[in-house]
């Protein structure tokens, strides 16, 4: 398996102080063969935190990563934050807004050696976090050029959650794509001798010095979860919820039979730049119940969020540096339309057969499938791309066209949404 091979399979991303803290931290756990492993967090001052890792009842060992706060605030602010437990995010099995130390007892979920330990997804399958996304955080003295890196996993730009990874080797190919916050500064031998399904027991958070002490992980430009206070109301032999949405934040609604188990209604999350009312028809998930729960919780995001809601009755222009354009017209929310332009060729239009359209607060991911274009004598048969805006029409994108066979094609360049 090839390094960009790897990338693609590793990164798909589907208020307590522990008191540790001074000129020398020693944290002694017994390994897995029996030997003492000891991770030391250097006497200089910075910020740090200690992984302690099990297997099952037994202690693999400990290992101590530095922090660089100062050159990545907003990346460290968020993992300190849910680390120690100050920082709101959404459970997604409660159906609540709770602070609490949010890795302990998380798995590495995914582990290839000779690459990285990935670690940080809630359900142990690389497919959640803590219910919000934020911008990605690049400096250029922070490198993917060692083994030990600390870094963010993402499922494309600005999609930072929870979920981070620890390098096994340089991975340069990585660099500003995925944003590195600290790195290994004792305890490599316990990072090499992780295992998928290996447990973070607890991650302490050490503070030497009066930088490193004076870091607050609130604030920083990252969003907050906060739980609202919606309305429910009878219509014929349904339910609707009704609650006004602010500006620039996404909603999520759980409900439950006995508030003891929740889940999450479907329905819109994301909305842009002006508060709007908004009434979500929960009638599906009432019917037949003598009693059902509701909660809705919110997350403010502290910029503007551009991505639209839905694609229906848009028309989306992607023009690519290697000189064509796709313009596609997505009639309503199930299919559409494109015109492929090349210099003075124009060919179309041609059938979107059906799309999917994903949004997030800073991106959003279009996939559909298409017929009538071809790489040579292979059909184009699906297009994916990411969407980042700028603005309410205008933005990057970046993803890839697929041929019939699995062949590949990137591209990347500029797109233009017009349309309700």
């Amino acid at each position: 398996m090839n390094p960009a091979e790897l990338m693609t399979e590793v990164f798909r991303v589907k208020a307590f102080s522990r008191g540790v803290r001074g000129v020398l931290a020693w944290v002694l756990a017994l390994g897995i063969t029996g030997v003492s492993t000891r991770a030391a967090v250097p006497a200089s001052d910075g910020l740090y935190a200690v992984f302690e890792v099990k297997r099952g009842a037994t202690a693999v060992g400990q290992f101590v990563c530095q922090l660089e706060f100062q050159k990545v605030p907003r990346t460290v602010a968020n993992f300190v934050g849910l680390a120690e437990g100050r920082k709101v995010f959404v459970d997604y099995k409660r159906g609540h807004p709770v602070a609490r130390p949010y890795f302990d007892g998380i798995m590495f979920h995914r582990v290839v050696p000779g690459f990285v330990i990935q670690g940080g997804s809630p359900n142990g399958q690389g497919t959640d976090g803590p219910g919000y996304t934020f911008r990605d955080e690049f400096d250029a003295t922070l490198r993917h050029d060692r083994a030990g890196v600390l870094s963010m996993a993402n499922s494309g730009l600005n999609s930072n959650g929870s979920q981070f990874f620890v390098t096994l080797a340089a991975t340069p190919w990585l660099n500003d794509v995925h944003t590195v916050f600290g790195h290994v500064v004792d305890g490599m031998n316990v990072v090499t001798n992780v295992a998928q399904g290996d447990v973070i027991a607890r991650v302490t958070v050490v503070r030497n010095g009066s930088a490193a002490a004076q870091f607050e992980a609130a604030g920083h430009g990252l969003p907050e979860v906060s739980e609202g206070k919606p309305a429910i109301a009878q219509v014929g032999e349904g339910f609707i919820l009704g609650y006004d949405q602010p500006a620039n934040s996404e909603v999520f609604v759980f409900c439950s039979d006995d508030l003891a188990a929740w889940a999450q209604v479907p329905g819109p999350e994301i909305h842009g730049v002006e508060p709007v009312p908004d009434v979500r028809d929960v009638s599906s998930v009432t019917v037949g119940k003598p009693q059902k729960f509701f909660v809705e919780t919110r997350v403010d995001y502290p910029d503007s969020i551009w991505t639209p809601s839905s694609m229906a009755g848009r028309s989306v222009k992607l023009v690519d540096g290697g000189g064509f354009s796709l313009a596609l017209t997505l009639t309503n929310g199930v299919s559409g339309r494109y015109v492929f332009t090349q210099g003075a060729v124009v060919l179309g239009p041609y059938p979107v057969l059906s799309y999917s359209w994903s949004p997030e607060a800073y991106r959003g991911r279009l996939v559909w499938s298409m017929s009538g274009l071809a790489l040579g004598a292979d059909p184009i048969t699906q297009g994916s791309v990411n969407l980042v805006f700028t603005n309410a029409v205008k933005g990057t994108y970046s993803g890839d066209l697929y041929t019939g066979s699995g062949q590949t094609v990137p591209v990347k360049g500029a797109v233009t949404v017009t349309g309700p």
